[in-house]
């Protein structure tokens, strides 16, 4: 059998927050699936770019290349996102169960992760 992306998740993962590039486009409305101020959001965000802020935060997760926001068809892309251990406590203290932290800590690293995706791509 030949194996994929998905044979190699984590089974657990099934419990991991969910998070797409949608969630962070300035271009759209919060009706259209957008979670935080313009201000923190990125024009046209992909989901290397999120992965990239989300290392500092020391987290595990997997990147879903296929996976699609159910109201963006075009916008491709999954994180899946540890949040608790296995005990039920949070990996990260500062973030704790949020999404909405999770999803503020996420965008404060885009400055760093946006020049090291240009840096990458430029190469």
């Amino acid at each position: 059998m030949k194996e994929n992306w998905k044979s190699k998740q984590d089974p657990e993962s099934k419990k991991w927050r969910c998070v797409y590039a949608t969630y962070f486009d300035k271009s759209l409305t919060i009706k259209e699936g957008r979670r935080l101020p313009k201000e923190m959001c990125l024009d046209n965000p992909n989901i290397n770019i999120i992965s990239f802020a989300m290392e500092k935060l020391k987290l595990k997760y997997h990147i879903d290349p296929i996976a699609k926001h159910p109201r963006d068809f075009f916008g491709m892309g999954r994180l899946k996102v540890k949040m608790l251990d296995n005990d039920g406590n949070p990996l990260n203290s500062e973030i704790g169960t949020s999404k909405r932290k999770l999803f503020a800590k996420i965008a404060e690293g885009f400055p760093k992760a946006q020049e090291r995706f240009d840096s990458t791509v430029a190469e």
